[in-house]
């Protein structure tokens, strides 16, 4: 058994602490700017979404590796993106919106409201947004992260460019 600590400092230097055992390692950490809400992924494919009190909102198992996790900045919305290139979107925990991609889902972002998501699969980045119709761009090179700003007006990648037998990443915005 595993022991996940949460330490949350305030700006009057109180901590609170939150605490919950896990019967896989801990993976990967997502949790929202404002602090209200934070995920969790096992290496058991186990996925745990919490409120900042530390009550479980949600807890998923999948049958296939999950790859990346992602919470909105205002902490209602969790991404679950997998190897086999399906993506859930949870409101709280209310499975919202679905979608098959083509290859794994790399890398996943949700705006502040969650009208907003980002991922990327493989070379292509997707944008979904509830106001406009779907977006795919296929950009040629293997995108391994998405970032995402808190209006959703601007969303930034990390793309593979190979140069000769040298590999580089870098950042690049797109609008």
């Amino acid at each position: 058994m595993l022991l996940l600590i949460l330490l949350s400092l305030s700006v009057l230097n109180s901590a609170t602490m939150f605490s919950h055992s896990m019967a896989s390692p801990v993976y990967e950490v997502a949790m929202s700017s404002q602090g209200k809400s934070f995920a969790v992924r096992t290496l058991d494919d186990r996925v745990y979404f919490f409120n900042s009190g530390g009550s479980t909102i949600l807890e998923k198992s999948y049958p296939r590796n999950v790859k990346v996790i992602a919470v909105s900045d205002g902490g209602s919305y969790l991404g679950v993106g997998d190897i086999d290139g399906n993506l859930r979107i949870y409101k709280e925990s209310e499975d919202v919106f679905n979608l098959k991609a083509d290859n794994a889902i790399s890398g996943l972002a949700i705006s502040n409201n969650g009208e907003i998501i980002a991922y990327s699969s493989d070379k292509k980045l997707g944008i979904i947004s509830f106001l406009k119709p779907f977006t795919q761009i296929n950009l040629g090179n293997y995108i391994y992260s998405v970032g995402i700003s808190r209006d959703g007006s601007e969303i930034a990648r990390s793309e593979e460019r190979r140069v000769g037998k040298e590999c580089r990443s870098r950042w690049s915005p797109y609008h």
